[in-house]
């Protein structure tokens, strides 16, 4: 019975490892992903915003000199 006992607790403990692994890996990946997303909106030689990167933010000004009513 100890022995089993000592197994399970040892299986929990290594999922339990297993879990905060991922959740590093997890956060490492997040990271990753927002500086990919900023390079992706710039150019890499410039720096500038790209195309896209300025559609985005011409909507969004677009909306807010709406809301003000401002032109």
């Amino acid at each position: 019975m100890v022995h089993a006992l000592r197994d399970h607790s040892t299986r929990e403990l290594a999922l339990e490892a297993r879990i905060v692994d991922l959740g590093v890996m997890l956060r490492r990946a997040q990271g990753r992903s927002k500086r990919f997303a900023v390079e992706a909106d710039a150019d890499p030689l410039t720096g500038l915003a790209n195309h896209r990167a300025f559609q985005e933010r011409l909507g969004v000004e677009v909306e807010r000199a709406q809301r003000y009513s401002r032109p």
